[in-house]
């Protein structure tokens, strides 16, 4: 099955600070108490080169929460992340999410109701739509 969204938290901690820890932390409680119920997703966390004991609090993270966890050994910065995941995900839209921000109540389901008006208008005036297929969305 497509999930409607896929979702990226981004996480980049190559010293292992515990503030950044705390920061990710509030981001990721927010956005599973707050994460759409209407809509199907997959969740990614993709974290660029943390130090080991940084990368053990994120398995016991991923424990609680069922994320797929991507770890890599250096920053390949936003751009870089967001185009793997636009290569790796299933849904044709992709919700990025850095760790210093906290998603509010119905912020997933307003952004991702806009982007699909956008894509159905989209697809009323192209031809090809074998085309549209491959797009991704960011909000």
């Amino acid at each position: 099955m497509i999930p409607d969204i896929s979702y990226l938290i981004l996480n980049y901690n190559p010293e292992g600070e515990s503030q950044a820890a705390e920061i990710l932390e509030k981001t990721m409680d927010a956005f599973y108490e707050r994460k759409s119920k209407n809509l199907s997703s997959e969740v990614f966390l993709l974290d660029q080169g943390s130090v080991p004991s940084h990368r053990a609090w994120l398995l016991e993270k991923q424990a609680r929460y069922q994320f797929s966890l991507i770890l890599l050994d250096r920053n390949i910065g936003i751009s870089g992340a967001i185009n793997r995941m636009a290569r790796t995900c299933k849904s044709p839209v992709l919700g990025l999410i850095t760790s210093d921000v906290i998603i509010t109540s119905g912020m997933v389901d307003k952004n991702f109701l806009f982007v699909s008006w956008s894509i159905f208008s989209r697809l009323l005036y192209v031809k090809n739509i074998w085309a549209t297929r491959y797009r991704r969305w960011i909000i």
